[in-house]
């Protein structure tokens, strides 16, 4: 099974690595303490936004992106799945790699 997770540039802390970022990410968001070293690089990308909701909402912002990969298990995916906040993840689901790259549904900067 895999785990797509994303730290972004600006979330790193000094001396923490992308790996470090994902865990911590994955940690916040999804429940799950998955170890650093069990993830691995999958793609980067930048995001520029000219207006974004977040104050100042004239300003725009761009985001470095460091897409990162991690097999997780079934109790794992348990864990994630009732932890997430259904206000903010209402649509999440489960996707396996080769899906994201195989289905145009799916925006081109996630199947690269």
């Amino acid at each position: 099974m895999g785990l797509f997770a994303s730290g972004l540039v600006d979330n790193l802390q000094a001396g923490e690595t992308p790996q470090q970022a994902a865990a911590k990410n994955v940690k916040r968001e999804a429940g799950m303490d998955i170890a650093p070293e069990r993830f691995r690089a999958v793609c980067t990308a930048s995001y520029l936004w000219s207006m974004r909701k977040q104050a100042p909402s004239d300003n725009g912002t761009a985001d470095i992106v460091v897409v990162q990969s991690a097999d997780i298990s079934g109790p794992e995916r348990d864990v994630a799945s009732k932890y997430w906040d259904t206000r903010e993840y209402g649509g999440a689901m489960w996707v396996q790699p080769q899906a994201l790259i195989d289905d145009t549904q799916y925006h081109p900067a996630l199947r690269r």
